[in-house]
């Protein structure tokens, strides 16, 4: 991956410290965040968003993650407004959810943005697939979007939960380090050394494997990526984040034990998110079976060339 402009950096972590402090309505959020060019980075110029790639994105999402700041980008920015711009709408930059609904009408991914103003939904209807609006319009779409509708939420929540493990390792080493049972650290403990080591490890991982997929779908995005190196990216960073997930938050709540379970604890507000978006945009199964899928499709010859691209 490219290296991000310093000032961008700096603007995005102040940002987002600053929102996190404050008790402001999600509408109110994201309209700030847009004055500034962080609420549509993905969407180009030439419809007001920043012309941004899923570095920027990548990068704004999991310092939210971080932060504990909901924002409305991945449904707004990632996939409300991207669906209008495949479908040849108009895409108004209003605040909007986005869900992929399936034939019988039982919802396969919705992404629901608080302050909403609508839900633009991607649907199947007499065997083909339709984008929906209101006040903006319908239009037909093929299977293709269908699935990079699938992709992009799915690297969205691999992103967010980095940033959720992160804050918990984070949370979890200053636990054992400033608490202390029989006259020394917690850190002291060989078992929690083995525990801290497990999730550190399970973060590197995911943190390499998901920074893999952004760069994949920045060069997708810009026409240099095929669609099957995509797919195999994103199924990758997708079920190393919903493994990763499940031991860091088992390691984190064995070790900070009853008072990772209170309110007053920040905990909770990483691990619930973490395992939440580890169910959505399909489960952590699906995932593993679309990268078992695509080892398959290229066969024993392929395989070294699918893993290191």
């Amino acid at each position: 991956m490219s290296e991000l402009d310093p000032v961008f950096v700096s603007t995005v972590r102040e940002v987002f410290a600053r929102l996190a402090a404050e008790d402001l309505p999600a509408a109110q959020r994201w309209r700030q965040l847009d004055d500034i060019g962080l609420a549509r980075l993905l969407a180009p110029t030439s419809s007001g968003g920043s012309g941004a790639g899923w570095i920027e994105v990548a990068f704004v999402l999991e310092t939210a993650a971080r932060q504990s700041v909901t924002t409305g980008i991945v449904g707004s920015d990632v996939l409300a407004g991207w669906l209008l711009r495949e479908a040849g709408l108009v895409d108004d930059a209003v605040l909007r959810g986005a869900g992929l609904i399936g034939a019988d009408g039982r919802e396969v991914a919705v992404e629901r943005v608080d302050g909403a103003e609508s839900v633009v939904a991607l649907y199947e209807t007499a065997g083909q697939w339709e984008v929906s609006a209101p006040q903006v319009g319908d239009a037909i779409v093929t299977a293709t979007t269908v699935e990079l509708f699938m992709l992009r939420g799915a690297l969205c929540r691999s992103i967010q939960v980095v940033g959720a493990l992160a804050e918990i390792n984070d949370l979890t080493t200053e636990h054992v380090t400033t608490r202390t049972q029989f006259g020394r650290p917690l850190s002291k403990f060989q078992a929690l050394q083995q525990i801290l080591a497990d999730s550190a490890a399970q973060t590197a991982l995911t943190k390499a494997a998901v920074d893999a997929a952004v760069g994949t779908a920045d060069a997708y995005q810009s026409g240099g990526m095929p669609l099957e190196r995509l797919r195999f990216d994103i199924a990758v960073a997708r079920s190393c984040a919903g493994h990763a997930a499940s031991t860091v938050v088992r390691n984190a709540h064995q070790t900070l034990g009853a008072i990772g379970t209170t309110v007053e604890h920040r905990l909770h507000r990483y691990t619930m998110p973490a395992l939440r978006w580890c169910s959505e945009f399909g489960s952590t199964q699906h995932w593993d079976d679309v990268v078992a899928g695509e080892a398959e499709r290229v066969g024993g010859d392929g395989l070294w060339e699918l893993i290191v691209g």
